[in-house]
């Protein structure tokens, strides 16, 4: 694992955390369990995704594409299960939690997109 990984675990994984925490805690306290699994998948995703990229990138950069829709196709199965389960069978709060999901989902997509960017200039590669 590369320090730009690290950092990005670290970054990513802290940012989520607090955020949630206070959220959950000093925002809707009444919406704790929602907030708190509204962030737990798109987080973890999002750290095994960055990961992966960046092992799949130093073993072979012109495989990369193939991985990243393979990687989304995954992640949408994944996400539409826990959405399910989450409102289904734990019976959550859906707009809580949904609103959560969402807004993680989208911050963490966008931070990956922006470790591809840093992953891709580290190595002298051109991105357009």
């Amino acid at each position: 694992m590369t320090r730009t990984h690290v950092n990005f675990v670290w970054l990513t994984a802290t940012f989520s955390l607090i955020s949630s925490v206070g959220i959950a805690t000093v925002a809707v306290p009444s919406l704790a369990l929602e907030v708190l699994l509204g962030m737990a998948a798109p987080v973890l995703v999002a750290i095994i995704s960055s990961a992966r990229m960046e092992q799949a990138y130093q073993q072979s950069p012109e495989h990369l594409t193939r991985l990243l829709f393979r990687a989304f196709a995954c992640k949408m199965v994944i996400f539409a299960s826990y959405v399910v389960f989450a409102i289904g069978v734990l019976s959550l709060k859906p707009i809580a939690f949904i609103t959560c999901f969402t807004v993680y989902y989208l911050a963490l997509h966008l931070a990956e997109a922006v470790q591809l960017q840093r992953i891709y200039l580290s190595n002298g590669t051109p991105t357009s």
